[in-house]
Parts: structure tokens; sequence; C-alpha cells
């Protein structure tokens, strides 16, 4: 890989046919089947902030939904609400749509999505959620190949409507610190951010 980015670093160049202008995420976006539950459960349990909601949207005759955001014609954005944790904007979106699927992608599945928040104590982390009554799955395991560690963990959890999410610890940096000089960002490192 060319242009190494070390902490505290400048982003690499980018390479030509990549997208100009690229700066970086601007935030997340998550259809939910309820609004209110969902902000409840990021603001409640996992300290989002609320910031401001917008909608309802709707198109009573037009192709607009299918050719801007391919979805059915007569689909129905009831909400959007914007949250924010940390270095985290998350816009959750509420839909009616006539073809709209009510399963949550597994893991497993194509199009399947998560989003991993960076904890300090696994245990502690863990242990608030199932006193909380969220549903963790399983329990912290190590993180795998390159990326074990020591005390370097992972656990996921679901949200009540089956979103999958992620709790990611590794108080001591990631196993692949110790080969290369290249670094991916990390919240618990404000050094690994690109100038």
């Amino acid at each position: 890989m060319s242009d190494p980015v070390v902490a505290g670093g400048a982003a690499p160049s980018a390479t030509a046919g990549s997208l100009p202008g690229n700066r970086g995420v601007d935030h997340v976006g998550l259809t939910v089947p309820d609004i209110e539950e969902a902000s409840r459960f990021f603001t409640g349990l996992l300290g989002f902030v609320e910031f401001y909601s917008h909608g309802p949207y709707e198109d009573d005759g037009s192709d607009f939904q299918t050719v801007y955001f391919d979805r059915h014609p007569r689909a129905r954005c009831v909400e959007i609400r914007m949250l924010r944790t940390r270095n985290l904007n998350l816009e959750l979106l509420q839909f009616e749509s006539p073809d709209q699927v009510h399963r949550v992608p597994r893991t497993s599945d194509v199009g399947s999505a998560h989003i991993a928040l960076y904890v300090d104590d696994m245990d502690r982390a863990v242990a608030f959620l199932r006193e909380s009554d969220a549903r963790v799955l399983g329990g912290p395991l190590p993180l795998p190949g390159p990326e074990a560690a020591e005390r370097a963990q992972f656990c996921f959890f679901l949200t009540p409507w089956g979103q999958p999410l992620e709790l990611i610890s590794y108080p001591h940096g990631k196993a692949y610190e110790r080969e290369t000089p290249e670094r991916l960002y990390s919240p618990a490192d404000p050094r690994t951010l690109w100038a």
C-alpha cells in the first residue's frame, strides 16, 4: 500500500479513478420499523443525542421514488430523525411501502449491516446491556486473526427490532499494528484521524 497512514498522519492521496473530493463518512442511515422505539433505544440505552426530525414525504403520482431512491413509487417516508454519538451521525428513517420487507437481514445476508461502538471496558458494557434486557448474542469473544491482541474483544447484540450492533474494545491496540506503521481509524486514538 502506498502512502502509509501513521498515527497523526495525513490521509493518503487519492488514487486515480477514485471519488473526487471524498472527505469521509457524514452519516450512517438505518431504516427502522418504529422511529419512536428506535430513537428511545439509541438515546436512552446507548446515549445518542437527538438533533432534529423532518417528514413525512410522499409522492402520489410520479416515478420520483423509483428514479432517485430505487424504491416503490408509492413508498412513503413517515419520518427522518438525526441522532449523534461522539464520532457518528445516525439517520433513522421510517417508511411505509406496498412492497416493504419486514424482516431484518441476518448478519450473513447480503445487504446486512451493523454499527460497531467502541467501549473502554467490554465486561462492564456487556453487563450493562444484559441488565438493561438487551439481547446480547453469546458474549465477548477475542478479535480473530490479525486483530488478535491482549484484551481485544467484540460482542454482538440486537436492537429490539433485531438490527445487529457490535461492541468492540482493544485497549492495547490491534495486533496488525505490530507489523506496519499504517493505522485504521480508531475512536480510542484521536491520532488516527486524517489531517
